[in-house]
């Protein structure tokens, strides 16, 4: 076995390069977990600037697209303050935030046939008060999504719906009309007689 020997002062000369490049190595270490720099990497959209306490804040965007936020109020299946992206027309944020809704009457529900008609408003902030600036019902203005008007940060957008409840005939209304009639031609025929 070869032995090394090693001169007075090398040893010194070897280790001191070393421990230079630990000391730098650990002082960027150090720098980049405590760097204010790190968290600001980790946050997007406007929810950081806001304590969230509920589900009422949602969003929907790709990551680096520009934002507006809407707030989205009535017959809608999502309700709440929304952040999307200015490629979300006003079609694509009421089908986000679930679409129209109507409710019914659970007694009733069996007996009854629901229609609903609803409109759709769109409210923007102008001379510090709000100025409806669309509005259309909801069959037409999925029909005309060419007429929607670009989303604003700040809008509000409501969504009313009316529920109309038709009764249906059932096989027991059927049997008490046809009774009524059958008692009725009874009658006329025994008064002849």
């Amino acid at each position: 076995m070869p032995s090394t020997i090693v001169r007075r002062g090398e040893l010194s000369r070897m280790i001191t390069p070393i421990k230079k490049e630990g000391l730098i190595l650990t002082i960027v270490i150090l720098l980049a977990t405590i760097s204010p720099w790190n968290s600001q990497a980790q946050e997007f959209g406007r929810v950081n600037d806001y304590e969230n306490n509920g589900g009422a804040y949602h969003s929907f965007y790709e990551l680096g697209e520009a934002t507006v936020q809407i707030q989205v109020l009535g017959s809608i299946g999502v309700t709440g303050l929304w952040e999307v992206g200015i490629s979300i027309d006003l079609g694509q944020l009421i089908a986000l935030a679930g679409g129209p809704t109507a409710t019914l009457n659970q007694e009733t529900q069996g007996s009854t046939r629901s229609y609903s008609d609803g409109t759709v408003k769109l409210y923007r902030r102008a001379g510090g008060r709000r100025d409806l600036i669309y509005e259309a019902e909801i069959d037409r203005m999925l029909m005309e999504p060419e007429h929607y008007p670009p989303l604003q940060d700040g809008d509000v957008l409501v969504v009313e719906t009316v529920t109309y409840q038709q009764n249906r005939l059932t096989w027991r209304d059927a049997f008490l009309i046809l009774n009524t009639v059958i008692s009725t031609a009874v009658l006329i025929d025994n008064l002849r007689n």
